[in-house]
């Protein structure tokens, strides 16, 4: 345009376009540079997160960085890091670093473990060890510090066997009691039946004697072997010849022999005081057969009798206990069978095991410097008498078993009696109730017909019930006699038995010996 007039001299010449507009810049005019298109700003792309960042979808252009990781809780033995914005695994777990945790044996008293695995990084265990009981002190048998006797109790020590422990304990302890049987049991090792014998070798008479040391050494009555020529005693079924005689006292009536034997078990010997009512056994050789035994309780625990100390008790000692052990419960030898008391029921002595300590040891002797020439006479007058009476006996006994026999057979028809009666019925049996329905079927009703076999049944029942009553009557009435007769014949050799007694005695006090074939 004109300056002066303004009047337009060359039109415009319009802009010239630059570069496009972009993202962060504008396109202007390449002649006047002035903006023609103002920049167009950034497009943001998805939000920057911990590992990417935002960029602009139109020019790239970086417009926020990755934020970075978030880092969580440390990683452990079992559990990785991770972000706590992207939960993105940064370090991985390490796994457990295993640890033996060493069993521990158990002891006495102190529980054990064993083996077992913990992490040496975490504690955790891995593999838990089992307590193991405590094993309990494994004593041993007990040494005994104070010995127990029948009348006072002892002291015994434990000592437990493990090495590591060796606890120790005492304990009070009474001397063991012990039953019946068990006594007998070991009584029989020691006692036995002891022979004497005249000097043609013929048995004079014999008892029971027992043990009284290992070496050989035997106890008995000094009755039972006087004026023997020679003797032997059977011990657990053993036969010994007596050797010799070392000591013996006819006023304690006790006497001390030797037998040529080692190794034998002998009694337990205990002098202690008797207490009054104690149970007692006597062992010895019932009637000369076999050994056996008598209980019974202590009257008098210590009875003097011309200077000599007895055991008075009621074990009622039988032909051939002389000579034999009394026992107390706790199996020990007390007294040494004598003899009764005459005319005193069921009281009997034994000689007070402490007056063994008062027998004179002197030179020993035999049996033979003993023996005097009026024995062979005395045997053969005593056997003669023996022989009477045991053909008597013998006798009797035979008809006890004649009677018992009989009654055996009675008791048979009686039993048979007894079952016939209790398998007879009072009801007309089904085959005799048919038998009248036939017969009366023409003649009368069913009813009448049943009612008169029930009637006449129960005649014919009645009639066989009483004299199955009548012979179960007369068989017991004939058991009961027969039963009587052996009550008989038994008195008869309770009888015999008596008066061979007093016939012995008889035959004792004519030769002057004081010993008679039972003992």
């Amino acid at each position: 345009i004109c300056t002066v007039c303004n009047e337009e001299l060359v039109s415009a010449l319009g802009h010239q376009a630059g570069t496009a507009a972009t993202c962060t810049t504008a396109q202007i005019c390449t002649v006047c540079n002035e903006e023609l298109v103002g920049a167009l700003g950034h497009q943001a792309g998805e939000v920057a997160t911990c590992t990417t960042a935002q960029i602009c979808t139109v020019c790239n252009e970086e417009l926020v960085s990755a934020l970075g990781h978030q880092a969580g809780v440390a990683a452990t033995c079992t559990t990785a890091q991770t972000c706590t914005v992207c939960n993105e695994e940064l370090a991985g777990a390490f796994g457990h670093s295993e640890m033996i945790d060493v069993a521990v044996a158990p002891g006495c008293e102190s529980t054990g473990l064993t083996d077992g695995k913990h992490c040496a990084r975490c504690s955790v265990v891995l593999v838990g060890q089992t307590e193991i009981p405590a094993l309990g002190h494994q004593y041993n048998d007990g040494e005994i510090t104070v010995e127990a006797t029948c009348i006072q109790v002892g002291e015994k020590k434990f000592t437990c066997k493990v090495l590591s422990c060796c606890h120790s304990y005492t304990e009070l302890y009474a001397l063991p009691t012990y039953t019946s049987t068990e006594i007998f049991d070991a009584a029989v090792k020691y006692t036995g039946k002891i022979t004497a014998y005249d000097s043609s070798g013929t048995e004079r008479t014999f008892g029971t004697a027992f043990v009284l040391s290992s070496d050989g050494k035997i106890v008995t009555n000094y009755h039972v072997i006087e004026g023997a020529y020679s003797a032997d005693v059977t011990i657990d079924n053993i036969k010994y010849p007596i050797v010799s005689l070392l000591a013996y006292d006819e006023v304690r009536d006790l006497a001390v022999l030797k037998i040529d034997a080692t190794n034998l078990i002998p009694a337990r010997i205990c002098k202690n005081p008797v207490a009054i009512g104690s149970t007692v056994y006597a062992v010895g050789l019932s009637k000369g057969l076999t050994v056996a035994y008598l209980q019974g309780n202590v009257v008098d625990g210590k009875r003097i009798v011309n200077g000599v100390s007895y055991i008075q008790h009621n074990a009622s000692l039988t032909q051939g206990y002389a000579g034999g052990p009394l026992i107390n419960v706790y199996g020990e030898v007390i007294g040494i069978h004598v003899t009764g008391v005459e005319g005193l029921q069921n009281l009997y002595f034994s000689v007070f095991a402490e007056e063994l300590d008062h027998m004179e040891y002197g030179t020993p002797t035999t049996l033979q410097d003993l023996y005097e020439q009026k024995v062979q006479a005395y045997q053969e007058e005593f056997d003669a008498l023996t022989s009477e009476y045991n053909a008597n006996i013998n006798e009797l006994q035979l008809k006890i078993a004649d009677c018992q026999t009989n009654i055996n057979n009675y008791q048979q028809k009686l039993d048979y009696a007894k079952i016939q009666l209790r398998e007879l019925s009072p009801i007309c049996p089904p085959e005799l109730m048919q038998q009248y329905l036939d017969q009366w079927k023409n003649y009368g009703s069913t009813a009448e017909a049943e009612q008169a076999a029930q009637n006449d049944w129960l005649e014919v029942y009645n009639g066989r019930a009483s004299q199955l009553n009548r012979d179960i009557s007369a068989y017991t009435e004939v058991i009961k006699d027969y039963q009587s007769d052996i009550s008989q014949y038994e008195n008869q050799m309770e009888d015999l038995t008596e008066q061979y007694v007093k016939d012995v005695k008889a035959l004792q006090e004519k030769y002057g010996i004081e010993q008679s074939y039972f003992l």
